[in-house]
């Protein structure tokens, strides 16, 4: 009904239209009508590119499936303009533009959660004790640690299952003299984490404050960065300098036989 009511006819869109707003359009559809209706979002990008006037379409969703396949008609992106909206360590909601080369890959939410995870890695001590949402990034944490588990071990639920610790003691090589302490860091992140939502600002338990929070991250970083240096490179290499590169060694040096 939204698509036709901008039209004159099936292929002429109105004439005193000027911003055409489509917000959140197929997360809660199933697989083929998502599919049929980015493709209408796709035609509704080239007729408005054939139109003389000046006409701004705006689509807003959730969907990181969406976000990539809308406007992928468009190789070199003359026409689609791509931002991210990301809450930073102090719960500010920021704007960041995707250059077009960033934007080749058919889905990078693993990429990006990979990005937030580390930032707060990073943070230091006294910018972390300010913060309040630590919780946040121990749901995100999880999600890292489990799809990498995963897609490449077939480990279900690693952060929660107990049956899989020593699983995964064997796949990231694990030192004996560690196992204790990655216990204990999947325990901090799955006991405060729930599933896929979003925690924003909660009250911290005292035993998990925001600094054992950011050390069982960093543990985590830390081993994956041991099993596969590329993988962890790929995804962090464009916010490692120099001395981001000596404290990630220095986080991985402890997961080291």
């Amino acid at each position: 009904m939204f698509f036709y009511k901008m039209r004159n006819t099936k292929d002429d869109i109105k004439q005193n239209i000027k911003y055409i707003i489509i917000d959140d359009p197929i997360t809660s559809l199933d697989a083929e009508n998502s599919y049929e209706i980015v493709e209408m979002i796709n035609e509704l990008i080239r007729q408005i590119q054939s139109i003389s006037g000046d006409i701004q379409l705006f689509i807003f969703t959730n969907s990181s499936r969406a976000f990539h396949d809308i406007g992928y008609f468009d190789p070199k992106q003359k026409i689609v303009g791509r931002w991210t909206i990301s809450k930073n360590e102090n719960g500010m909601s920021k704007v960041t533009h995707i250059e077009n080369n960033n934007f080749l890959n058919r889905s990078d939410y693993y990429k990006q959660i990979f990005q937030e995870v580390a930032r707060f890695a990073f943070l230091s001590r006294n910018k972390v004790e300010e913060l309040n949402n630590g919780l946040f990034y121990c749901n995100k944490t999880r999600i890292l640690i489990e799809s990498h588990a995963f897609s490449n071990y077939n480990i279900t639920n690693a952060t929660s299952a107990d049956k899989n610790f020593s699983s995964l003691i064997h796949v990231y090589n694990i030192p004996d003299k560690q196992k204790d302490l990655f216990r204990k860091d999947l325990d901090i992140i799955n006991s405060n984490s729930h599933g896929f939502s979003n925690i924003d600002n909660t009250i911290l338990e005292d035993e998990y404050d925001n600094i054992s929070i950011q050390k069982a991250i960093r543990d985590i970083i830390g081993i994956l960065n041991c099993k596969d240096s590329d993988h962890v490179e790929c995804m962090l290499g464009s916010i490692l300098d120099r001395n981001k590169r000596n404290i990630l060694k220095n986080w991985s040096q402890n997961w080291t036989n």
